[in-house]
């Protein structure tokens, strides 16, 4: 296992060396080449040692979602206004009905079209973040954007909560159950307390580390703690981790020092995490995608790029966040599978067809997202040049 990771390390470093040289972002390279070494090629990542390298997973999420909190400060949030609130709903909204009524006619069940409508709204914050890091990213538009995603994932637990309510109670013919609606609200107020929690203890000890050697270590074993609680709870990884990272940036004497700590070490923990996402790629999801999976990736990609705009023109947001924040929207991953396992274990009659439309979806985001966020930062004019030369070195 641990010879595999080191190979994979490795050769996902210089795999997005090797798409730099194309003017593609390195997190292009690293799923590349986490797709060539795993189960769907080259077998050299199994099945098996991929899952016993799972917990990298968990602490990459955490870290990054630490990383997105510390930018939703109050003040930063003041100068954005409403328009966060804004977008999210409208661009999440607009989203699930487009998938809703486009995989409706593609599969002609409604309880199955809304349940990945409501799946399509996710977002993955890591490959949108490793991107805006990659490219130095800075401004009002990164801010947005940043701000945006963090809230997204949030609304959409809630989203997916009720949808999956009113289809069971469909289904099953019973009244609605007053719990069941209840239930993805309480795991957002739980979620949030577990990272107001973190957040005051980090914001403690923080302060009173003298060292920055010390810092490292009780940052990463922050980010384990609240990622362990989570999962152990059945919480939200990374709504807690954001709450935290909010928290610290917030309260803290000196919240930088922590950020500063993370930076150091997020390029190999992005590297292995990308990598293990392409490792887990199946090739085989492609073939039977089918044409209730082409509409699904369309009329997400459609209903986010649209969506925003609207969102964004309702809000009065600069032009360049109206016709570019959709694209940096489309990453999707860890979310959407997450919730395609519920909906597998409490709708067994949906399930194959489910999880086959969400990995294949998965996967085609997971190679386009990253392109499409450095499209949409490099048009914001949110890109220093100094910056470029490093993800597209020449030949």
């Amino acid at each position: 296992m641990l010879a595999a990771a080191g190979v994979l390390m490795i050769l996902a470093l210089f795999g997005g060396k090797l798409v730099n040289r194309v003017h593609l972002p390195s997190i292009t390279g690293w799923v590349i080449v986490g797709l060539l070494l795993g189960p769907s090629c080259l077998r050299v990542l199994t099945p098996e040692i991929t899952e016993l390298l799972q917990p990298i997973e968990g602490l990459a999420l955490a870290v990054i979602a630490l990383a997105i909190g510390g930018e939703l400060t109050v003040r930063s949030l003041k100068k954005l206004g409403n328009a966060i609130i804004t977008i999210t709903w409208v661009q999440m909204l607009v989203t699930f009905g487009l998938v809703t009524l486009g995989t409706y006619l593609a599969c002609g069940s409604w309880a199955l079209a809304a349940l990945l409508g409501a799946m399509s709204a996710a977002t993955a914050p890591a490959a949108t973040v490793a991107v805006i890091h990659e490219l130095k990213a800075k401004g009002p538009f990164t801010r947005t954007l940043l701000a945006v995603v963090a809230l997204d994932d949030a609304f959409t637990i809630v989203l997916f909560g009720i949808v999956m309510s009113f289809v069971e109670t469909a289904l099953g013919g019973s009244a609605l159950n007053v719990s069941s609606l209840a239930a993805p609200f309480l795991e957002i107020l739980l979620s949030t307390l577990l990272g107001v929690g973190a957040g005051l203890l980090g914001v403690v000890v923080l302060d009173r580390l003298q060292h920055r050697t010390e810092v490292l270590p009780f940052v990463l074993g922050l980010a384990l703690l609240v990622g362990g609680v989570a999962e152990l709870f059945g919480l939200s990884l990374l709504l807690a981790a954001m709450v935290a990272g909010s928290v610290i940036a917030n309260l803290g004497k000196r919240p930088r020092v922590m950020f500063e700590a993370l930076e150091s070490v997020e390029q190999p923990i992005y590297i292995l995490f990308f990598s293990l996402a392409g490792a887990k790629l199946q090739l085989g999801a492609l073939g039977a995608v089918g044409l209730l999976g082409i509409s699904y990736v369309l009329a997400r990609s459609f209903g986010k790029i649209l969506g925003n705009y609207l969102g964004a023109w309702l809000a009065k947001s600069p032009e360049a966040v109206r016709k570019y924040l959709g694209y940096a929207m489309l990453p999707q991953a860890g979310v959407a599978i997450g919730l395609a396992i519920v909906a597998f274990e409490r709708l067994p009659q949906y399930a194959d067809v489910i999880m086959t439309t969400t990995l294949a979806a998965v996967f085609i985001y997971e190679l386009i997202g990253p392109l499409a966020a450095k499209y949409a930062l490099v048009k914001a004019g949110e890109v220093p040049q100094r910056a470029e030369p490093e993800v597209t070195s020449t030949p």
